[in-house]
């Protein structure tokens, strides 16, 4: 759901890859991480063929297993 809930507020993939640290994180993206989201995001799309949404599934299931998340402050 939070996939999907990031595709209809924020149309623009940069927004969502912001959005999305900021929702799960608290924080913005660090240096490289926003730009990683993105490639990952795309390639996900043009090479694997997953929709839309199972690419932000992913992307957010990854950010729920990072350790930034495991270790909030």
């Amino acid at each position: 759901k939070l996939a999907e809930q990031l595709i209809a507020n924020h149309p623009d993939a940069k927004e969502r890859a912001l959005a999305l640290h900021e929702i799960l994180l608290g924080r913005p993206p660090e240096s490289g991480a926003e730009e990683a989201i993105l490639n990952y995001a795309s390639d996900s799309i043009n090479k694997a063929d997953l929709t839309e949404s199972e690419a932000w599934t992913r992307i957010c299931l990854g950010l729920y297993s990072s350790h930034s998340f495991r270790t909030l402050e």
